[in-house]
């Protein structure tokens, strides 16, 4: 049963690992790819420039989560950086301001790293700038040992007090 577990732990492991977006595969996102592809059993009849350009970036805030997880923080800044690069006449430059703001915000929190936020525009996104830096900043770690001295305490105790009976 521990095999089976253990088995079943590293197909999960190794299927996430796959399954993250690289740099190339953005790059080279075309409308027959998109066309292609069905979600939910639903393929779109006509694939527009609003489907290339919404692909694209999901693409690229995929991929600056997978630099992400991989500790690269120059790599997850570049690729949330070319959401902006992503050219469509459907689109608006605002939307994909705010999309490369939401990757600054996602990639800074995954990294534990306030630094990331001071690249957002202040004047635009206050809010925003400063619920990164809120949501980037490192826990105090301090807590956590408190909780497990007290916790380790009260089992020391507890297991003294059924010793000595």
């Amino acid at each position: 049963m521990n095999g089976l577990m253990f088995s079943l732990a590293l197909l999960l492991l190794f299927t996430g690992c796959i399954q993250m977006k690289t740099d190339e595969e953005c790059e080279s996102i075309t409308q027959e790819e998109i066309a292609s592809q069905t979600a939910w059993g639903y393929a779109p009849a006509v694939v527009d420039d609003h489907y290339v350009v919404k692909a694209t970036v999901t693409c690229w805030h995929n991929a600056a989560l997978a630099h992400a997880a991989m500790n690269n923080r120059m790599n997850a800044t570049n690729a949330c950086n070319q959401i902006l690069s992503v050219t469509s006449a459907s689109e608006s430059q605002n939307i994909l301001e705010r999309e490369q703001v939401y990757c600054m915000d996602a990639i800074a929190k995954r990294l534990r790293d306030e630094s990331i936020c001071e690249e957002i525009d202040e004047d635009e996104y206050a809010f925003e700038k400063s619920r990164c830096i809120s949501n980037s900043e490192m826990e105090d770690p301090v807590c956590v040992l408190t909780t497990f001295a007290l916790l380790s305490l009260a089992v020391s105790l507890f297991l003294l007090r059924h010793k000595e009976d």
